[in-house]
C-alpha cells in the first residue's frame, strides 16, 4: 500500500512540473529564429501570428489557451498553421479531395465563400521544444509550395 501511495505521489509531483502546453512567444521566437518574421497580436479577440511563406500569407492560430491576463505568454495546447494562398483558379472539391488523400501534411479544405485554405494542426499540450516547432514550420512551409504547385497543376492555371 505504501508503494502506492508513494507511487502515485511521484506522478502527482511529475504531471505538476510537466508543462501545459507552448507559449505564444515561444512559438515566434522560433520563428525568427529559422527566418520567418512573425508578428504576434490579437485578432478577432484570438491570439494569433502572422507571418509569409513566398509572398503567400499565412497565420499560427492557438487554441485550449490558459490566458488569465498573461497575453502572449498564454500556454496553449493546440497550434494551427493556417495559409489561404489565392490560386487562379477555383479548384474543385475532388482536387482538394486527391490532395488530401495523398499527402499527409497540410489539409486542404473551402469555406463557403470559396476561399482555399491548407492548415496543419499541432497538440501542443506537454510542450514544444524548439526542434519541434521548427520542423512543423518546415513541413508547413513545404506542403504549403507543394499545394500550390498541386493546384496548379491540376487546374491548368
Amino acid at each position: 500500500m505504501r508503494f502506492i501511495i508513494a507511487l502515485s505521489a511521484g506522478f502527482a509531483a511529475i504531471a505538476a512540473n510537466a508543462e501545459a502546453g507552448v507559449r505564444v512567444s515561444r512559438v515566434a521566437e522560433v520563428m525568427r529564429n529559422v527566418g520567418y518574421g512573425g508578428q504576434a497580436l490579437i485578432k478577432d479577440d484570438e491570439i494569433v501570428i502572422l507571418s509569409e511563406i513566398e509572398d503567400i500569407p499565412f497565420e499560427v492560430q492557438f487554441y485550449n489557451c490558459e490566458r488569465e491576463d498573461v497575453g502572449f505568454d498564454a500556454e496553449c495546447d493546440e497550434v494551427l498553421f493556417v495559409a489561404f494562398p489565392e490560386p487562379d483558379e477555383e479548384p474543385s472539391l475532388d482536387v482538394l479531395n486527391a490532395w488530401n488523400a495523398t499527402s499527409l501534411v497540410g489539409r486542404a479544405y473551402k469555406l463557403s465563400d470559396g476561399v482555399v485554405g491548407l492548415d496543419h494542426p499541432i497538440a501542443a499540450d506537454g510542450g514544444l521544444d524548439e526542434t519541434t516547432i521548427a520542423d512543423n514550420l518546415d513541413w508547413f512551409d513545404t506542403a504549403l509550395m507543394e499545394f500550390v504547385a498541386f493546384l496548379e497543376s491540376a487546374t491548368g492555371a
